[in-house]
């Protein structure tokens, strides 16, 4: 499901094999559990940012390729993206950071990364990403970062 205008979706459990994608304006959840159904010939990005803004409080989500995948190149991308208290589970990819605007604050705290192959993988990016409070449980590679002056992490 593309998103560009503004979607607020708050107490649910959404089963969405395509995803989400923020395409402008805004998403925000609240107390949401996003669920990537069994894929035969391969999985998707559960929440992929090209642009706009993103909030989340009490996230969860199961089973994907990426729980959330940024792009954007230099002037363009997500602008700003705030996530707290919320857990990644069973994904391939918990964050694929590739881009997003460099203005704006993308903020992470209090997260959990478990039964991932990849926790946090960064490359290319031109903004400033804040994890803080960031735990890892059976999680492959925790962190590949390219440029740990532009992604923080911290526990």
């Amino acid at each position: 499901m593309e998103v560009r205008g503004n979607l607020s979706i708050t107490n649910s459990v959404i089963n969405a094999p395509l995803g989400l994608v923020v395409e402008g304006g805004s998403l925000t959840l609240r107390n949401v559990t996003l669920k990537a159904p069994v894929h035969v010939s391969g999985m998707s990005d559960m929440v992929t940012l090209d642009a706009g803004s993103f909030s989340g409080d009490s996230v969860t989500v199961i089973g994907d390729h990426c729980a959330f995948h940024f792009n954007g190149g230099q002037s363009a991308g997500i602008g700003a993206f705030q996530l707290t208290n919320s857990a990644v589970k069973s994904s391939v990819y918990g964050f694929m950071i590739l881009g997003g605007a460099p203005q704006g604050t993308k903020a992470i705290s209090h997260l959990s990364i478990s039964n991932t192959a990849n926790g946090i993988e960064s490359a290319g990016e031109r903004a400033h990403y804040r994890f803080t409070g960031v735990t890892f449980t059976k999680v492959q590679t925790p962190k590949s970062i390219s440029n740990p002056s532009t992604v923080t992490v911290t526990p």
